[in-house]
């Protein structure tokens, strides 16, 4: 029988043929399987680096530093006489988020009085700050504007302006004075404990939509980077954490600003340009 077997082609074909396509199943299925596993742990790892690294975004103010400075000043006035100062912005308006005053000085009269800080508006009509320099000894007064188009020139320009409140002479001196204009910019913060690729930057206004790439700019897990939206360089000079998007700002225009991730993770916000 054993002979009778092995002489037997069909059978002997028949399993070996079996046997073959056993293995066959075999290694497809156990492929299958690992190629699946594997894909399952990175769409899962996936998941949790796009839970990981959610994403915020909010206007701010960077601080911007003076182009012009007053110190060292020193003046005789009185009787309702003043001094004006002008300063210069230097960039768009439309960029500015905010003025900030600073100034350092004291008044020496006659009589215990001080003196008025005034600001010009946009028609060159002086608006009492609220400020005073003070008669005596030598102080520090700071102010922030929230609304800096109201108070800028078409040149660009900011006018400070020291009245003398008292009805006899005194003597003026300044130590220090400076506006700063902080301009307007996008802070994108990471939620998470994972790093965010940024893949794209949405303006939106009412009649336009522009893309702008960020090239896979990283913000790392907890931390925030600043987006600058702008055309004029001279806001970043020196600070390699800024992210650049070379757009014009858009007078008179409420504009959206939505920011995307390379693993899907968007946030916006919004900014009223005057």
């Amino acid at each position: 029988m054993r002979r009778r077997i092995l002489n037997n082609r069909n059978g002997t074909a028949e399993i070996v043929g079996t046997v073959l396509f056993l293995v066959i199943i075999f290694f497809f299925f156990s492929n299958v399987f690992l190629w699946h596993n594997q894909i399952s742990q990175e769409m899962n790892q996936i998941i949790a680096d796009k839970t990981d690294s959610a994403i915020r975004l909010e206007t701010t103010a960077l601080l911007g530093t003076p182009n012009t400075t007053y110190s060292g000043i020193q003046d005789f006035m009185g009787q309702g006489g003043f001094d004006a100062f002008q300063f210069r912005t230097g960039i768009n308006k439309a960029l500015i988020a905010d003025l900030r005053f600073s100034i350092c000085a004291n008044f020496i009269g006659d009589l215990d009085e001080s003196c008025f800080v005034q600001i010009l508006d946009s028609n060159h009509v002086p608006v009492d700050t609220g400020l005073r320099v003070l008669n005596g000894s030598l102080t520090w007064s700071y102010l922030t504007l929230s609304s800096p188009s109201s108070y800028i020139d078409g040149d660009g320009n900011v006018t400070i302006r020291i009245v003398d409140a008292s009805s006899s002479l005194g003597y003026l001196n300044i130590s220090y004075m400076a506006v700063f204009a902080d301009p307007v910019a996008l802070e994108i913060t990471n939620l998470g404990g994972s790093d965010a690729a940024l893949s794209r930057l949405w303006v939106v206004n009412p009649t336009d939509h522009t893309p702008y790439d960020l090239n896979g700019t990283l913000v790392a897990g907890g931390s925030s980077r600043t987006i600058i939206v702008s055309n004029e360089t001279t806001l970043i000079a020196g600070n390699s954490n800024f992210i650049v998007v070379d757009c014009a700002p858009l007078s008179g225009q409420t504009v959206t600003f939505r920011v995307l991730t390379t693993l899907g993770n968007t946030a916006a916000c919004s900014y009223s340009f005057p």
